[in-house]
């Protein structure tokens, strides 16, 4: 019975986007309008 609602359900699943940056969400690394934050400390302020 189970296997049967799974295998209903998986057929509306979709993927999910940006799976490949998943790893870097858990590793706390900070996105910016879906960018990687590199860090600037290098940069002056002006």
């Amino acid at each position: 019975m189970v296997f049967k609602l799974l295998q209903s359900v998986a057929k509306r699943w979709k993927r999910i986007k940006g799976f490949k940056k998943l790893e870097l969400v858990v590793n706390n690394v900070e996105f910016q309008d879906g960018e990687q934050v590199t860090d600037q400390s290098d940069r002056g302020a002006t």
